[in-house]
């Protein structure tokens, strides 16, 4: 898994979207999407990208009791390398 993680977080780099702390021991890497949306709330985010860009992920604010909104959305890295990259490299060219 940590070559999976590795592709993702390499990709990432080149779209807005930031990772401040490296997925360890997980198949998740959360990242912050606040350079794309000042005004989005995380669910409100996480569903404009899976509906309207097609890349799946999970607001954080799902895995909290108080659903607060957060800066950060979830994304899992346990897919094949191939997904991974051609989901990386979509993100690339539409965000």
């Amino acid at each position: 898994m940590q070559k999976k993680r590795d592709i993702f977080n390499e990709m990432i780099k080149e779209t807005p979207l930031q990772i401040e702390q490296k997925a360890e021991g997980s198949v998740f890497q959360v990242v912050n999407f606040r350079t794309i949306s000042k005004s989005m709330t995380d669910v409100e985010f996480s569903k404009w990208l899976t509906i309207d860009k097609r890349v799946s992920c999970l607001p954080l604010s799902a895995f909290y009791n108080s659903r607060d909104n957060s800066d950060y959305i979830r994304f899992s890295f346990a897919k094949k390398d191939e997904l991974i990259i051609q989901a990386l490299e979509h993100l690339k060219r539409s965000l």
